[in-house]
């Protein structure tokens, strides 16, 4: 590892971080609307590219110093990544409904959750920027788990009259347009 890996780590962070502020900034206009851009679908793959890179960059990081666990836990949550990436895409391909769009979402959650664990117990505890982030991570994996378990069991409290639950207004955005609240 030298200087020139770790200016690219942080340069894929900070670019991860610019795009989804700006992702947030255009969803905040458009909301659900957002999604049926005709720029959303390839938008998304770019977050999604920059957002995969900067994962390798980290977990090869872990590798070098040895955090098998934490490791581990970043290859899992790759992957989850990648399951909820494909239905995002079918998602904004078809513009119908994913079946298991809720399912990846919530193995995103899941293994966010592990992975912020991992940064906390594991041996990359002895770095307080890990464990931070870790520590982070966690929170911000319970809140929304906890939106998202929120949003599930009260979508039929939200049903129109004529007893089609819309959910534009009342569910959250997972990405793009695919809802928590399938």
């Amino acid at each position: 590892m030298n200087r020139r890996f770790y200016l690219f780590g942080i340069f894929f962070t900070a670019l991860t971080l610019l795009t989804g502020l700006f992702n947030g900034a255009i969803y905040f206009l458009f909301r659900e609307r957002s999604s049926m851009l005709p720029s959303s679908a390839g938008w998304f793959v770019v977050l999604s590219i920059i957002a995969f890179i900067g994962s390798t960059i980290l977990l090869r990081y872990y590798h070098y110093k040895k955090y098998w666990l934490t490791f581990s836990a970043g290859v899992l949550c790759i992957l989850a990544s990648i399951c909820y990436f494909t239905a995002v895409c079918v998602f904004l391909i078809t513009r119908e409904q994913v079946s298991f769009a809720s399912a990846a979402y919530l193995a995103v959650l899941g293994t966010s959750l592990l992975y912020a664990v991992s940064l906390i117990f594991s041996n990359a505890e002895k770095r307080p920027w890990l464990k931070a982030a870790g520590v982070f991570n966690f929170i911000i994996g319970l809140i929304l788990v906890s939106i998202f378990n929120w949003l599930k069991n009260t979508a039929e409290i939200f049903a129109w009259p004529d007893g089609i639950n819309r959910d534009y207004s009342f569910g959250i955005d997972t990405g793009l347009g695919i809802k928590a609240c399938n």
